[in-house]
C-alpha cells in the first residue's frame, strides 16, 4: 500500500492506494510546517482505515507546500511528484478515460491537457478565479469567509439582482448567447441587492469564468472531455454554474467522485508506475 497526499496550503488531503484502488481517504487543517501537516493527515488515514504504518511502502505526495518536505518522513521514502503532473493523471484516473481537459478548482483555477492516461501532460493555463476569490470578497463584501456558508447563502439569493443579462443590455438573445445569460458581473450592484444576492453573484462570477475559460481551452486544444475536479467541486452552486456555462457551449462535463482528492490520487499514480 501506498499513500498519496495533496499537501495544499490550508488543507491536506490523503488517499490510501492499495493495488491501484483509492481505498481510504482523510482531510485535515494544514500547518505552518508541512511535516507537521503530511503526519497529521497520515495519522487521520491511517487510525480511519484500522492500517497499521508498517504497512505503507512510502509516501507520493504533491501540491504548493510538498516541496518543503524531507526525503523521508516517519521512516517512510518521501516521493515528490510535480503538482501539475499529478492533476492531469488524477483527472484521467478518477474518470477513467485515457484523455481529457482536466480542470482543477481550488484557491485559483489550473487547467490541464491530459492525454495517453497521463503519460503525457501539458499545462494549458488557469486563472487567479476561484475559491480564493470567492472567500476574499466574501469577506470584503459580506464579512463571510467560510466557503460553506456563502455557497449556502447563494443558493438562497439570485445573481440576477446584481448581474446584468445579455436581456437586461440588448432585449433577448444575441448571437449564441442565451438572454438570460451574464453580460457584466455586478453590472447591477446598487446597493438593493441583499447579502444572499451579493453571494451568488460572487459564486456565480466564479463558476461562469471557469466554466468559459474551460470551454475556451478545450477548443484550442481539440479536447472533447472535460473533467472538473477540485475542492469547489463540492460547492454545488459553484460547480453547478460552471457545468452549466459549458452545457451552453454544447459541452458534458464529467465530475468524478472523490474530484476533490484528484492530486492525491495523481501523485500516488504516478509514483506506482515505477514500482
Amino acid at each position: 500500500m501506498i499513500v498519496g497526499v495533496d499537501v495544499g496550503g490550508s488543507i491536506t488531503k490523503a488517499v490510501l492506494f492499495e493495488k491501484g484502488e483509492v481505498t481510504g481517504t482523510a482531510v485535515s487543517r494544514s500547518a505552518e510546517d508541512p511535516v507537521t501537516s503530511v503526519s497529521g493527515v497520515l495519522g487521520k488515514l491511517l487510525s480511519d482505515s484500522a492500517t497499521d504504518l508498517a504497512d505503507i511502502e512510502y509516501l507520493a505526495v504533491s501540491g504548493g507546500r510538498s516541496r518543503r518536505l524531507p526525503a523521508s518522513l516517519l521512516n517512510l521514502e518521501v516521493k515528490k511528484v510535480d503538482e501539475i503532473q499529478s492533476i492531469g493523471i488524477g483527472g484521467l484516473r478518477l474518470a477513467g478515460v485515457e484523455e481529457g481537459l482536466v480542470v482543477s478548482m481550488g484557491t485559483g483555477t489550473a487547467i490541464v491537457w491530459a492525454r495517453e492516461r497521463g503519460r503525457k501532460v501539458t499545462h494549458v493555463g488557469g486563472t487567479g478565479i476561484g475559491g480564493g476569490t470567492a472567500v476574499g470578497l466574501g469577506q470584503r463584501l459580506l464579512g463571510v469567509s467560510d466557503a460553506l456558508v456563502l455557497n449556502d447563502m447563494a443558493k438562497r439569493g439570485d445573481a440576477k439582482s446584481v448581474d446584468l443579462t445579455v436581456g437586461d443590455v440588448v432585449g433577448g438573445a444575441i448571437g449564441a448567447l442565451d438572454a438570460k445569460m451574464t453580460a457584466s458581473n455586478f453590472g447591477k450592484l446598487s446597493g438593493v441587492g441583499s447579502p444572499e444576492d451579493i453571494a451568488a453573484g460572487i459564486l456565480n462570477m466564479v463558476g461562469e469564468v471557469v466554466g468559459e475559460l474551460a470551454h475556451l481551452s478545450a477548443s484550442g486544444v481539440g479536447a472533447t472531455t472535460i473533467i472538473l475536479v477540485g475542492s469547489l467541486t463540492k460547492l454545488d452552486y459553484v460547480s453547478g454554474k460552471v457545468l452549466t456555462t459549458l452545457q451552453s457551449f454544447g459541452r458534458e462535463p464529467v465530475i468524478p467522485k472523490l474530484s476533490e482528492f484528484n492530486v492525491a490520487v495523481g501523485a500516488a499514480t504516478e509514483a506506482s508506475w515505477g514500482t
